[in-house]
């Protein structure tokens, strides 16, 4: 979707009210930013993680596959020129889980060591059983990327432009407790955005914002016993 603006508003009070007396001496609109190309060069890492041996394993199965989870974001900004600046951010997840399956789960299939013959109730070669216990491993994995320019056209004047990429990829999703593995499914996403901003103080009493924004997204979803 596409969608175009430009709007003026007045600046509210720092605490947000909008009921409250009028203030008579006002001062020019604050930046909450640096100027671009004023700024100094910044960043931050951080890291999560966890592991199988850090957790007790589940009750209800007894050979339980390794899992872990990894957590990864950081940013990256500073000036380009004196008059520009930049900055990167980004994140990576990556999740691999377990879908514990409960123990004596009734089955119905033609072979029943073989759950992509599952059949309905009462058809000819249909056989019932229960399935044991298992765990499925589930793994998610997701990433994400957004660089950001600022040019300061004026002291008055800012324009931003924004790009954001996102990614995700799932694997054996919606199994677990009573749901077997033939119900699962596998799934992708990915979204990439576009935004750019014009800032201009046309007063002391005045900003005028003027936004564009572009994004397009893609899902998928594919069932592994179709």
């Amino acid at each position: 979707h596409c969608q175009v603006g430009g709007e003026a508003v007045e600046p509210q009070p720092p605490d947000g009210s909008e009921h409250e007396a009028p203030i008579i001496a006002r001062r020019a609109p604050a930046r909450l930013d640096p100027l671009p190309g004023t700024d100094k060069f910044r960043g931050n890492i951080n890291v999560q993680g966890n592991q199988k041996w850090l957790n007790t394993s589940s009750p209800f199965v007894q050979n339980q596959p390794d899992y872990h989870t990894f957590f990864l974001l950081g940013s990256l900004s500073g000036p380009l020129t004196k008059t520009s600046s930049f900055n990167v951010s980004g994140s990576n997840r990556d999740i691999e889980d377990n879908n514990i399956i409960s123990n004596n789960v009734q089955i119905y299939a033609t072979n029943l060591n073989d759950l992509s013959t599952i059949c309905a109730p009462g058809t000819s070669g249909c056989l019932t059983g229960n399935y044991s216990g298992s765990a499925i491993n589930h793994p998610q994995k997701r990433w994400e990327i957004s660089p950001r320019l600022d040019f300061a056209l004026s002291d008055k004047n800012t324009l931003t432009i924004r790009y954001e990429h996102e990614q995700g990829n799932n694997k054996n999703n919606n199994i677990g407790t009573f749901v077997l593995p033939t119900r699962g499914q596998n799934s992708t996403s990915q979204e990439d955005t576009i935004q750019i901003s014009d800032s201009q103080i046309i007063s002391p009493k005045v900003v005028n914002e003027t936004r564009f924004e572009w994004q397009r997204s893609n899902a998928t979803a594919n069932a592994l016993n179709p």
